[in-house]
């Protein structure tokens, strides 16, 4: 148990770190702060749930073109971690996001071809 507790307690020195790293390169402002509280907020093991969910995000792929009888297409993994991760910003920043605008919006960082939007977020 206090191995877990010390293995816990390392994981979020290390996540501080990295925080102080990435606040040396913010403005000074009021909207420093929020950066940082929303970064504070976000997964320990972020990194780890966006390759658990490309994984997924391509196994959905190949079972729906299965069933509907094509071949499964090779998805960009930068824009559906870039989604991913716009998804785990927002929950940070307001974990109570779940309107009808903002679940669009997410939608949209997630698949912009369904909008007919792939080409303007490819280089985002």
């Amino acid at each position: 148990m206090a191995e877990l507790g010390a293995e816990a307690e390392a994981v979020d020195l290390q996540k501080e770190a990295l925080i102080s790293k990435l606040a040396s390169c913010l403005q000074e402002g009021p909207e420093r702060d929020k950066k940082l509280a929303v970064l504070r907020r976000l997964p320990v093991d972020l990194i780890d749930e966006l390759g658990a969910y490309l994984q997924a995000a391509q196994k959905e792929e190949n079972y729906y073109a299965l069933q509907k009888g094509r071949q499964a297409e090779k998805l960009d993994d930068a824009q559906v971690a870039r989604g991913k991760l716009f998804e785990f910003l927002v929950e940070a920043e307001n974990p109570q996001f779940e309107t009808p605008v903002a679940e669009e919006i997410v939608a949209l960082m997630h698949d912009p071809g369904r909008f007919n939007l792939e080409d303007f977020f490819r280089n985002v």
